[in-house]
This record gives C-alpha cells, structure tokens and sequence, in this order.
C-alpha cells in the first residue's frame, strides 16, 4: 500500500470539512479525530479537529497568538524535512528571506488515511510553528486558505 503522495497531488480545501480532512491524513494526530498540537512554553496535547476550522482556531484554544500570550503553537507536517535541503535550495535560487517553491508538487508527504501506522514512517518528527516561513508554502498548499496566509502575499515577499 503506497502511503506517501506528493504536494501536487494534495487537493487544497476549498470547504472547512476538506481542511479538517487535509489535517487528518497530513499532520500528526491522535486517532483519526484529533490533531497534537504543542503551545511554544507547554505539553503537548490533542485536539479535536471537529473543533479546528482554520490554523487560527489553534491559535484561540491554546491561548496564543496575537489575542493572546503572543506565541505560536506547533504541529507536527508527515514529511521528512532536511533543512539542509531547504538552505540548499535558497542557495541555488538565490532567495534570501524566504523559501518559496521548496514544496513544489514533487514534494512527498505521507497520508495517515492511507494507514494510522504512517506516522511511524516519519524519520525525525518535528514541531513546527504555525507561522514557520519555510513552512508557510506547505501550510498554504495543503491547508488552503485556512492557513491564514495567502499565495500572492508570499509570491511578492
């Protein structure tokens, strides 16, 4: 059973319950119903997607954000990321302040939907924050406009 696909095959939500679905096969979750999410200063704990409808839910139901302690929660993408990669592809494009186009559609991510045991394929899981700028284009790609973040904002940075 194939449990990776890649960016490009992703659909991107265009409905809440198409995003709830793109957190629960691409993101590290408990179960098939709740996402982990870790504040920046605390445990980490699962939340239920039912109760996620944008990244900035997380934001209000872990007391972080603007509204409130100024922090940003993490969550954990199902990819295997290599910064190394990352700075290599900056280099190659000459980008200094941000890496867009690193998750190009040829980027493998692997589907929880596919097997609840996919997390395990993960190679060093990471925590990332929800306003991560190398991750904001994967955020983007999977997660829609319920990122928070818009293609043509980071086309222009």
């Amino acid at each position: 059973m194939k449990t990776t696909t890649t960016v490009g095959q992703i659909k991107t939500p265009k409905t809440v319950n198409e995003f709830r679905q793109n957190l629960k096969r691409y993101f590290y979750g408990c179960g098939k119903n709740a996402l982990y999410v870790k504040p920046e200063n605390g445990v980490a704990r699962a939340i239920p997607i039912a109760s996620i409808s944008s990244l900035n839910d997380i934001y209000r139901l872990t007391g972080s954000g603007f509204g409130g302690d100024g922090s940003s929660p993490c969550i954990i993408p199902l990819i295997n990321f290599d910064m190394d990669e990352v700075a290599d592809y900056m280099d190659a494009n000459e980008l200094y302040f941000n890496a867009w186009g690193f998750f190009g559609d040829e980027y493998k991510v692997y589907n929880k939907e596919k097997s609840s045991k996919v997390q395990r394929k993960v190679k060093n899981p990471q925590w990332f924050s929800l306003d991560n700028q190398i991750l904001r284009e994967f955020y983007v790609k999977v997660l829609g406009e319920f990122a928070g973040y818009s293609v043509l904002e980071q086309e222009v940075a």
